[in-house]
């Protein structure tokens, strides 16, 4: 997920302070993103961003953790990335170290899959009972099988206003 954008989007979520944590791969240059990373108040878990689908598709499909080579040999996979700042500047929380195993002579790293608490989709087509049609096809976020492991969904039609609809 991104706030890449001050005025759209998660950016408008940030300016409110609705945000406590996000998992991202990208996070762009909104300003006010980073200086609520920085003074601690935002948690940021950065991931790369297919690990991020994959995280998302697992945990929509129940799995609850899958190996990944992307990642090895880098800070994801040692742990101690700044997730939270103390208002000094000093980590407040840092991400943990990652499961390594080999298969066939690879390494790979342990992935916890993600699900959602609420999930924020634009439609192109929707109907009340919830059938979602997207104009391009579903992006990694926004597949079946992760919405369907939210607890509710707001639901943002073109050209319409969006409602909030639950789906467990």
């Amino acid at each position: 997920m991104s706030a890449s954008v001050d005025n759209f989007g998660l950016g408008l979520l940030l300016q409110t302070k609705q945000i406590k944590r996000m998992v991202s791969s990208y996070v762009g240059e909104n300003a006010e993103f980073e200086r609520q990373y920085l003074s601690g108040e935002l948690e940021v878990e950065l991931t790369p961003q297919g690990t991020l689908a994959e995280r998302i598709r697992a945990g929509g499909a129940g799995i609850p953790a899958f190996y990944t080579s992307t990642g090895y040999g880098t800070l994801v996979q040692e742990g101690g990335a700044p997730i939270k700042y103390n208002t000094d500047g000093t980590i407040a929380i840092a991400s943990q170290p990652r499961e390594v195993r080999e298969f066939d002579g690879r390494h790979f790293i342990l992935e916890k899959s993600i699900t959602g608490d609420f999930a924020l989709v634009k439609a192109w087509k929707a109907d009340r009972a919830g059938n979602i049609i997207f104009s391009l096809g579903p992006s990694a976020c926004q597949s079946e099988g992760w919405l369907k492991k939210c607890k509710f969904m707001y639901v943002g039609r073109e050209g319409t206003r969006a409602s909030v609809m639950a789906s467990q």
